[in-house]
């Protein structure tokens, strides 16, 4: 039985207890092992990464001088995520970015990963990393923001801001438009 039918079934069975339907009492044992099964299933999320936030981890590899990647870790955990900081030599993180598949023409300055094996290159808004791990698109490897759009998080600049395209990476190397940031309350 799929845990989800599990949880539902000791729920109604749990609810009508509560709502004076002794019926269900007859067979103390049964109670017991619907209650049990649904704190079990409560504790046993199929893959955590999706629906529960608060055990997203995102590794981010970056170079040990750079500002920026720091401000965009810090967003990262204001907004839920927790954050293991690498740092590695500039040649070290460009090959790492070329072994997940991100081209030179996806390069931002820090690389983040998830333990789904999906990679966050550069400035990316945490509220679309949630929103892709919570539902990743078929056939993708990752999402990219290019360069280091001012305005983004961790690129932060009083009120200066430039418009920017997250950009979803498939497998297959070909890229679409994940999201369109065209104001910078658009990022949260």
């Amino acid at each position: 039985m799929h845990i989800s039918k599990i949880k539902d079934y000791a729920f109604q069975k749990t609810a009508k207890i509560a709502n004076g339907d002794y019926s269900m009492k007859k067979n103390s044992n049964l109670f017991w092992i619907l209650l049990v099964g649904f704190i079990w299933a409560l504790g046993n999320s199929a893959d955590p990464e999706q629906g529960d936030t608060s055990s997203i981890v995102i590794s981010v590899h970056k170079t040990p001088t750079c500002g920026c990647c720091k401000l965009w870790n810090s967003h990262l955990e204001e907004n839920g995520i927790k954050v293991k900081s690498y740092d590695h030599d500039p040649f070290a993180l460009n090959r790492m970015k070329k072994q997940l598949g991100i081209g030179e023409n996806l390069a931002s300055c820090h690389t983040g990963t998830s333990k789904n094996g999906y990679f966050f290159e550069g400035h990316i808004p945490a509220k679309f990393i949630l929103e892709f791990l919570m539902d990743p698109p078929e056939g993708a490897i990752g999402l990219s923001v290019p360069r280091m759009p001012m305005g983004s998080p961790g690129m932060e600049m009083g009120d200066m801001f430039d418009p920017y395209s997250i950009i979803l990476v498939k497998e297959d190397g070909t890229t679409e438009v994940y999201a369109e940031i065209a104001t910078m309350q658009d990022q949260y």
